[in-house]
């Protein structure tokens, strides 16, 4: 969800955030409609975003731990903020049941920010982000070997997947904890990732070429595999199951880079990408706009395949681009986590 620092965007990156962002809508939508696409999501959706944001963490490297939160505030915070009373608005406008103790209530859990409480479920992502990008930024400047980054974050992921795994803290911070790993991996594979594309493949040596289509094999079977609902690594406690949901979400997210570099040409997908942050926010808005306008057109649409379920939230996401991202992008885009573009 977050904003290339540099002017040149890479567009494979783009198509990765669209490919994410399609699967986080998935995976809040009725289990009972999107079929095995549901728990799959759930693998590894928001590891995959952690993933990206750690991609786009480099800008950090020598910016004062300060003057690093106060720009993560303004990028993150603000829109988390904004939306978080336009869609407490919206409800009201839309459900006046609700009442000015719900719009209390449903302002409470914004300002807690703990999952699962949000109206606007996505949501949860952006303060809990917040926190992982300052925590990851002290614990470099914490630790001056780079190549004790990696295995700092991964013990601190496993004490916190291993026993605070629910979301109980304020912005679901023990939560957000358990995903550093994925931020800190995403962070030290980038300078190489970011030179990388299809051609960096085929310009490799035979045996080199063979070995890493071999490898993909291998994953591409293993992705399918996690897809399917089979076991193949036993987890005989719960140490051995924390670790196949790592290599499980990180099998997923190898396939989907991989893909993402694949089909960078795809604009639309990379559009989507350009965009997480706004979707993420106006989902409710999207698809409750999507509803009223087939409710007073009288088209029947039911949503209960997982190509519907996509199909809708194409539609609902064409929406929201046009009523909300298009003119916040013109007249506030720092309320999108962008910067403002220099007249």
């Amino acid at each position: 969800m977050t904003t290339v620092p540099d002017k040149k965007r890479i567009e494979w990156v783009d198509v990765l955030r669209g490919i994410a962002i399609i699967f986080v809508l998935l995976a809040h939508y009725d289990p009972a409609s999107t079929g095995r696409l549901y728990p799959f999501a759930h693998k590894f959706c928001v590891a995959l975003f952690f993933f990206i944001s750690g991609m786009m963490s480099l800008s950090a490297d020598k910016t004062p731990f300060t003057e690093y939160a106060k720009k993560q505030a303004a990028r993150i915070l603000l829109p988390y903020a904004f939306f978080s009373v336009v869609n407490t608005l919206f409800y009201f406008v839309f459900n006046r049941n609700i009442g000015i103790k719900g719009i209390i209530s449903m302002l409470v859990t914004y300002i807690i920010g703990k999952r699962n409480t949000l109206a606007v479920a996505p949501m949860w992502f952006l303060p809990c982000l917040f926190v992982v990008c300052l925590l990851y930024k002290l614990i470099k400047n914490t630790v001056k070997n780079d190549r004790l980054l990696l295995p700092v974050c991964f013990v601190l992921s496993s004490v916190a997947k291993l026993f605070f795994e629910e979301p109980v803290l304020v912005w679901s911070i023990n939560h957000g904890i358990k995903y550093l790993i994925y931020y800190a991996i995403g962070a030290a594979v980038f300078p190489v990732l970011k030179t990388t594309d299809i051609f960096s493949f085929i310009r490799l040596d035979g045996w080199k070429k063979a070995v890493l289509l071999l490898c993909l094999a291998v994953d591409v079977w293993y992705v399918w595999c996690i897809y399917c609902g089979y076991s193949i690594i036993p987890a005989p406690n719960h140490a051995a199951a924390c670790a196949v949901v790592f290599v499980n979400a990180m099998s997923v997210i190898v396939l989907m880079t991989v893909l993402s570099m694949v089909i960078s040409f795809f604009t639309p997908l990379a559009a989507i990408g350009r965009e997480t942050l706004g979707f993420c926010c106006a989902e409710s808005i999207s698809r409750a706009l999507l509803n009223t306008l087939m409710a007073v057109t009288g088209i029947g649409f039911a949503a209960n395949t997982p190509l519907k379920v996509v199909a809708f939230n194409f539609i609902a996401m064409t929406i929201s681009y046009f009523v909300v991202i298009v003119p916040l992008s013109l007249l506030c885009p720092v309320l999108l986590g962008k910067k403002r573009k220099n007249r």
